[in-house]
């Protein structure tokens, strides 16, 4: 019984990872043309697309890829508590917030597996291939974030120190020079 509950749990958090990942790659604004992209469209298509008919998106965000991934946790816990317990012992009512329960968290430690193996995936191949195409869907997320602060008008003083004409604390900071040995 318990290999049957590894089994079915390597295939729901497979599927409910494939589901996760569709969102954050949308959320994040990752183009899903690369290999990755279309690898998580092919396979998560089949269930997202009808639901998207019934699901509006809101924000800008497809939720129809989260709902399958939560729907999917759901059937999985239901079935292991289902498994687990002794049919007529206790009733269902009981047992409700303990499966959605479970639904939740499943999808919880999904989206932080999720993360963790995007940033080890990142230190791995920065070592080894800096300019890899896997990398290039991280690259996307972090271009957002890397952008300078706009430049500030000629006559707008509240950022320079009036006496030097430069920022107050570039006086106080070290020059350094990046000069190859």
């Amino acid at each position: 019984m318990q290999a049957i509950i590894f089994l079915l749990d390597a295939v729901v958090s497979f599927f409910c990872s494939l589901f996760l990942l569709r969102f954050m790659m949308q959320a994040m604004r990752v183009s899903f043309a690369g290999q990755l992209g279309n690898f998580v469209v092919a396979i998560t298509n089949w269930a997202v697309k009808p639901l998207r008919r019934i699901i509006p998106g809101v924000g800008g965000l497809d939720w129809s890829s989260v709902f399958v991934a939560f729907a999917l946790q759901l059937i999985f816990a239901g079935i292991v508590v289902g498994i687990s317990t002794r049919f007529g012992e206790v009733d269902g009512l009981s047992l409700a917030p303990m499966i959605l329960w479970f639904a939740v968290r499943g999808v919880i430690r999904t989206v932080i597996y999720i993360f963790i193996a995007a940033l080890i995936l990142q230190a791995v191949l920065s070592w080894v291939n800096p300019y890899s195409p896997l990398l290039r869907p991280r690259a996307a997320t972090d271009a957002a974030n890397a952008r300078p602060d706009p430049p500030h008008h000629p006559a707008d003083f509240r950022h320079r120190s009036f006496a030097t004409g430069r920022h107050p604390l570039a006086a106080t900071a070290p020059e350094f020079s990046l000069r190859p040995l």
